[in-house]
């Protein structure tokens, strides 16, 4: 139903980010990731600003084992919403994945 949904809001408005932001969600959870980095990306050309659209761009990448692509969109993300705590935590993920522990350990302490 939400799938439906955004696609009406996108028929509507084809720059309504946030209906571009919940298919791309909708996809990252069904793992077809590419569907999702398509529906991200268009988002971002949309608003450039959203954290949260970095945010799950990022995450994406890092499903698709691309941790230095997703480490940059973590930190466009954290330039955005520097005190959010789920930017932190996901920007700590693509770190450990780089084996960059002891960064990925200091951000993690910044979330207790």
């Amino acid at each position: 139903a939400a799938e439906k949904s955004y696609s009406e809001a996108i028929k509507i408005d084809p720059r309504h980010y946030r209906a571009l932001w919940g298919l791309g969600n909708i996809a990252q959870k069904q793992e077809k990731y590419q569907d999702a980095m398509t529906h991200y990306e268009r988002a971002i050309a949309v608003n450039q600003y959203s954290p949260m659209c970095y945010l799950y761009f990022g995450s994406t990448l890092l499903s698709m084992n691309r941790p230095e692509d997703s480490l940059a969109a973590c930190s466009k993300a954290e330039s955005l919403d520097p005190r959010s705590k789920l930017i932190m935590y996901q920007k700590s993920h693509a770190l450990l994945r780089l084996s960059r522990d002891e960064e990925a350990l200091s951000l993690l302490r910044k979330l207790a």
